[in-house]
């Protein structure tokens, strides 16, 4: 494959709208591809590749990829995605981008309960880059959880955090 080859080259020999990827099944293969010849160029060949390129499960390529691939939105905003990510990056501008948007976190059946505990201590205090109170309550109560989250995990902030979590029935009413 030229673009391999001379990433490089490739990108300042495309027309400005011409896409660097426009074949799904082979996104994740070409990505990773890239990653290893040419890693400074990764946004913009991402970046530039069509929309349906994503990748649906964020642990089946290099965690090299991940913030460039939140930052263009490319995976789904699912438990495996989120908490992978949440885990390896903690929780920046990209994924916050993409929490935002979706205003949920998708595919939780069947994930334990403790996971989901381990994700929410993580984004019940994201104020900095989620800074909707309403937004993180409404992220967090999207996991379904079984039970009331421990009073314990939730951080002392100015605001209506409390409320929204109370609200979402997240922590009881005490």
């Amino acid at each position: 494959i030229y673009i391999l080859d001379d990433v490089s080259s490739y990108l300042k020999a495309l027309e400005p709208n011409e896409q660097t990827i426009t074949d799904k099944d082979q996104f994740s293969a070409i990505i990773l591809e890239i990653l290893s010849v040419s890693s400074g160029l990764l946004d913009s060949v991402i970046e530039r590749s069509d929309s349906s390129c994503t990748v649906e499960v964020l642990t089946n390529v290099s965690s090299d990829t991940w913030a460039i691939l939140a930052k263009y939105k490319r995976f789904p905003v699912s438990f495996v995605n989120v908490s992978a990510y949440v885990e390896q990056i903690g929780v920046d501008e990209a994924i916050a981008s993409m929490l935002a948007e979706s205003g949920t976190i998708s595919s939780v059946d069947g994930v334990e309960e403790a996971a989901k505990t381990v994700l929410i201590e993580k984004l019940i205090p994201a104020g900095g880059r989620i800074p909707s109170a309403e937004l993180r309550a409404n992220i967090v109560a999207s996991l379904n959880l079984e039970s009331f989250l421990d009073d314990d995990l939730i951080p002392s902030e100015d605001g209506k955090l409390t409320g929204w979590l109370i609200d979402k029935q997240i922590v009881a009413d005490d």
